[in-house]
């Protein structure tokens, strides 16, 4: 049977038609290495242009079903029938859409061990396309159909094994798109034919009505726990096939270990069937076993669910037997590989088995366990006293083992300072014990193993880390072992100068017993603290880096770099061009070594761990917050001065304006010194160990000597960051600083543009911090520059920075480094969905009509954030025009956002008083303008529905407010009086938004992007590239005539659409 031409087509136009011999040819020029690249190109496009033709999906089937064809072809056939299926099946009629599904049951039937498992998998999988549209509701007998391929060859029950563990997976485990349409159907259709029969009629019986999807007998999670029961029976794992089909098997009642209820497994008996598994001797098998396993161990349990569920504690204790533990254990010594002679197989059986009895797993239940119990008020609790018995045993023990790696040792006392601090948290003497562990530690680093080192420089980090963490808790325990502990540190720090940057984090750890310790004298106490404090008001007001940082030179010289263009002359740094290659000489090492030390010795690392150590996990109604905060009040003036100027000369180090007096070659050397190397999950063509592996065996190459060069510029600016961040903890002491906001703003903003688009993600989080943490009354004195130059200069950024990605795209050439080009855009859609969040973060609350603030100053201390910006025209302006500007982001996220966010605004700007007449005038014309250019953009089709939204709302409550809607709309190419104001008088007219939202998709349709169903995966012709006659000859299959309707106007901008209404 033909199918006809999808709804939407240009009616009886003459259709294309298919010619399978053509195909053929395409696919072995693709596959064929002797045809050069471009006619293999040319195939490519010819084959993917040929998906969209009406016929295809008859010349798929038939490719697909004839096996006399190559794999190849019959996988293309395939293909054929996947674009209508994901693509059109909305526009096909019930007749086409059987046919189709008829197509895909014929091709299942007629699978055999043969043909390859891509080619049943992918049938498989259409099989499941189709599902996710039509089961439970038009498709009722699938599962009948199931069952009797199950019944059939070992090739159909991995045919049918490949269609539930999808199923399940897409329709319940995951958010599948096409699947969340109809979610609750699928879901329970799923229920339905999984769960044996004793629990389907119990069901059935009580809820009185089924989807009656499911076939006659026991559910799938039986039948497949009797067919893994009859493998093991009959011996016929010896068969490879039966042996992955047992595989399978086990992963698809993994799949369904995630949602089924307790009684649906007891009565399959699941979990009996995983542990004989776990004890046959095939490592794919236990695997399996493993997994499922760890799928039942994982799934959200509470006590009230063990007190109430009998069907799970039977099963937990089923687990709990000696003899399954001792399967366990026998499999796991079974598992363990020697480093030097790994097998990988085995390796990921160990770790795998590892998730499953892993001792972090066991603290995290421990500790659930012991907060319930504490908030029921179980005080005596037996089980729970000789449990926590056990496990200081067991951590006894466990410091007394010997550990070489550092990172095993890091991960080890992160785990005990976890005991200390939560489960043995009314236990002070194994706090002390590990608090003696922990400086008893010794740590030796290997300066020529740089992954080593790196990670004994970690180690040492978690040390002090869990040191802090151990003095929080327990201060006034520790203060009588102080002089102890301080003899111990300084011994530690006397030891070797490769810890120096952890001097002051331990340092911190004293501080914090001084600080928070409740049975210290006070006149000690404040005598010590006022020591330490006195030691970083001296540091920032030296005389020398007040000169310093006056200027940009002071500000390298003082970071160890104002020799930098001669240094890089002296070691020709401009003639050589692979840079990660060319080894630094020992001179050139030594400055290396020279400027991370210099860092080392400025204020900044010795401010940020006093100030952590001051404010971390402190009520601000606690009397030590009291204590910190006046003892800080008298810092933070002498600190700011000179921590600003740091700030802005940093991020002046990034602007190569800053470089223009330097010679043309070192201007380019400067260009690539300040580009960083970073790692982007799913887009770097290299893993994250092998990044840093590397980055870290570069350290002494030229690249090395940039990295430790733009590492210092950059390290500057964040722990700057992060004293602002320690500083609005303190509160009034800080936001209460009255000439402080302009300097801060002009600080952190004046240079801002010339950072890259990560690290102004981090400096765009430390503000957000700032503004979050300001206090009410503060906001009117102390927001205003900060927020208008933030959004000023980000709103900048952001655009010029997708202007760059929309020239590349539209300029794309073949020879492109796509992967820089897509960290770039990754980094710059994370940076504008932090905005574009901050932004409905700050006008989250409901919206409330505008009334100006009779009080002095604008906002009282009362104000929301919200009525606070929108009564401050300083604010409101940036922010309004960042929103706009947002609006033509290519990113439907950040767009689905901000058209909510300005939707939400409108109803604030309906009165006559200032400033809401003229912002309702720019919201009338320039947003939109932006949503109608949007709309008009083929990229925001999917959105055209919330843009609409947006545009409703402005014609609904400006519209007889202003005659600026009006005049844009007129602007349009082909609108007339008439069906504006037709389409206004009916959008008054109804409060239904849905309703609204079509109208106004009716009223632009002419100048609307193409439409939804259209989108797909329709391409249009590139005008930059001629076609080559290798391309004519396989592009004899043409792409079917637009749909009859008038052409969409190509809009090139706000300019071109609106010219006529200049």
């Amino acid at each position: 049977m033909d199918l006809p031409q999808p709804n939407g087509a240009l009616q009886g136009a003459p259709s294309p038609s298919l010619d399978p011999s053509h195909i053929i040819r395409a696919l072995d020029a693709i596959y064929d290495p002797r045809f050069p690249n471009s006619t293999r190109q040319d195939a490519s496009a010819y084959l993917e242009r040929a998906k969209r033709l009406p016929d295809a999906p008859q010349h798929g089937f038939a490719l697909a079903n004839d096996k006399s064809q190559s794999s190849a072809v019959r996988h293309y056939g395939l293909s054929l029938l996947e674009y209508p299926i994901r693509y059109r099946w909305e526009g096909y009629t019930t007749e086409q859409s059987d046919q189709l599904r008829l197509w895909v049951i014929e091709l299942a039937r007629n699978i055999d061990e043969q043909d390859l498992l891509y080619l049943r998998n992918k049938i498989a999988q259409l099989w499941v396309e189709i599902a996710k549209r039509i089961w439970a509701a038009e498709w009722t007998d699938m599962d009948e159909l199931l069952v009797g391929f199950w019944n059939g060859s070992v090739a159909h029950k991995m045919l049918v094994l490949y269609v539930l563990e999808t199923i399940t997976e897409d329709f319940v485990n995951h958010e599948d798109h096409v699947a969340g349409l109809r979610g609750d159907d699928l879901g329970l259709a799923c229920w339905e034919i999984f769960v044996p029969a004793a629990v389907f009629d119990e069901h059935s019986s009580s809820r009185g009505s089924t989807l009656e999807v499911r076939s006659r007998g026991d559910g799938w999670l039986r039948r497949l726990s009797e067919f893994l029961d009859q493998c093991l029976m009959h011996d016929a794992l010896q068969d490879q096939q039966t042996r992955s089909c047992a595989v399978k098997a086990l992963s698809t009642l993994r799949t369904a270990m995630v949602w089924v209820n307790s009684t649906s497994m007891r009565d399959a008996r699941c979990v009996e069937t995983y542990y004989r598994y776990l004890a046959i001797p095939d490592l794919s098998l236990q695997t399996a076993a493993v997994e499922a396993l760890t799928a039942f161990y994982e799934r959200m349990y509470s006590h009230k669910v063990f007190d109430a569920d009998t069907d799970l504690l039977e099963m937990i204790r089923y687990l709990l037997r000696s003899d399954n533990l001792a399967v366990l254990r026998d499999v796991y010594n079974w598992s363990l590989v020697d480093i030097y002679d790994l097998d990988h197989a085995k390796y990921i059986l160990s770790k795998k088995l590892t998730e499953v009895t892993v001792v972090e797993a066991a603290v995290k239940g421990y500790l659930n366990w012991v907060a319930e119990s504490e908030a029921n008020g179980e005080h005596d609790n037996t089980p729970q006293k000789q449990l926590q018995s056990d496990l200081e045993q067991w951590c006894g023990r466990f410091m007394d083992m010997q550990f070489e790696d550092p990172e095993i040792r890091r991960k080890v006392i992160q785990l005990f300072a976890t005991f200390a601090t939560k489960a043995f948290h009314a236990e002070p003497d194994f706090a002390l014990r590990l608090a003696g562990y922990l400086l008893s530690m010794n740590i030796i680093d290997d300066p020529n193993i740089p992954r080593y080192s790196e990670a004994v420089q970690n180690l040492e980090s978690g040390r002090a880390t869990e040191l802090q963490r151990l003095a929080v808790m327990f201060p006034d325990y520790f203060l009588a072992h102080y002089d102890s502990f301080e003899r111990r540190i300084y011994e530690i720090l006397g030891r070797s100068g490769a810890i120096a940057r952890q001097q002051w984090s331990y340092r911190a750890f004293l501080f914090i017993i001084i600080l928070r310790s409740t049975t210290l004298d006070e006149n000690t106490r404040q005598a010590r603290l006022h020591d330490s404090m006195s030691l970083v008001r001296e540091a920032w007001q030296t005389p020398e880096l007040t000169e310093l940082l006056s200027t940009f030179p002071g500000f390298c010289n003082y970071i160890g770099l104002g020799q930098l263009p001669e240094f890089f002359l002296a070691h020709r740094f401009p003639e050589v061009d692979d840079w990660p290659m060319h080894q630094l000489d020992t001179i050139a090492q030594a400055e290396q070594t020279a400027i991370v030390e210099r860092l080392e010795k400025s204020p900044l690392r010795m401010t940020k761990s006093l100030l952590a150590a001051s404010t971390e996990k402190l009520r601000e109604s606690a009397q030590t917050y009291r204590t910190a905060s006046a003892l800080w009040g008298d810092a933070i003036p002498a600190i700011l001065p000179n921590l600003l100027k740091l700030i802005s000369h940093a991020q002046a180090f990034n602007d190569m304006t800053s470089w223009s007096h330097l010679p043309s070659e070192l201007q380019m050397v400067m260009e690539r010194v300040l580009t960083d190397r970073f790692w982007q999950a799913g887009i770097s063509n290299e893993s994250r160990d092998e990044f840093y592996a590397r980055v870290s065996g570069s350290r002494s190459s030229m690249e090395g000597f940039a990295s430790t060069v733009r590492g210092t510029a950059r390290q500057v600016r964040e722990q700057c960051y992060q004293i602002l961040y320690g500083m609005t903890k303190l509160r009034e002491q800080f936001y209460g600083y009255k000439e402080l906001p302009e300097p801060l703003a002009q600080a952190l903003f004046s240079n801002a543009h010339a950072l890259s688009a990560h690290h102004l993600s981090i400096l765009l989080s430390v503000s957000i911090s700032i503004v979050d943490g300001c206090p009410a009354q503060f906001r009117a004195r102390f927001l205003p520059p900060l927020l208008t130059s933030l959004f000023a200069q980000i709103d900048r950024k952001i655009s010029s920075e997708w202007e760059v990605i929309n020239r590349r795209t539209r300029e794309a050439a073949e020879d492109d480094d796509l992967g820089d080009e897509m960290k770039a855009e990754s980094i710059l859609r994370n940076l504008t969905w932090t905005a574009v969040n901050f932004v409905s973060s700050l006008l989250s609350a409901q919206p409330q009509s505008f009334t100006p603030d009779s009080s002095p100053g604008g906002a009282s201390k009362g104000l929301s954030m919200r009525s606070f910006i929108v009564s401050d025209p300083s604010v409101l302006e940036p922010l309004i025009l960042f929103c706009t500007h947002a609006l033509r982001v290519h990113d439907s996220r950040c767009c689905t956002l901000i058209c909510r966010v300005l939707r939400d605004m409108i109803p604030d700007f309906t009165s006559s008083v200032p400033p809401a007449p003229q912002v309702r005038e720019f919201i009338s014309k320039e947003v939109l303008m932006a949503c109608i250019t949007s709309l008009n953009d083929a990229y925001f089709v999917e959105l055209q529905k919330d843009l609409a939204q947006l545009i409703g709302a402005i014609l609904l409550l400006y519209g007889s407010r202003t005659n600026t809607v009006r005049a844009v709309l007129l602007a349009l190419p082909g609108m007339t009086e008439k069906k504006v104001d037709l389409a206004t008088a009916r959008i008054y007219g109804t409060k239904n938004e849905r309703q609204q939202r079509a109208l106004v998709l009716d009223l632009l349709k002419l100048i609307r992007g193409v439409s939804i169903h259209e989108a797909g995966r329709i391409e249009r012709p590139d005008p930059r590239k001629a076609r080559s006659a290798m391309q004519q000859r396989f592009m004899e299959v043409e792409q079917p005539p637009p749909a009859a309707r008038t052409k969409s106007p190509d809009l090139g901008g706000v300019a071109d659409m609106f010219g006529a209404g200049e």
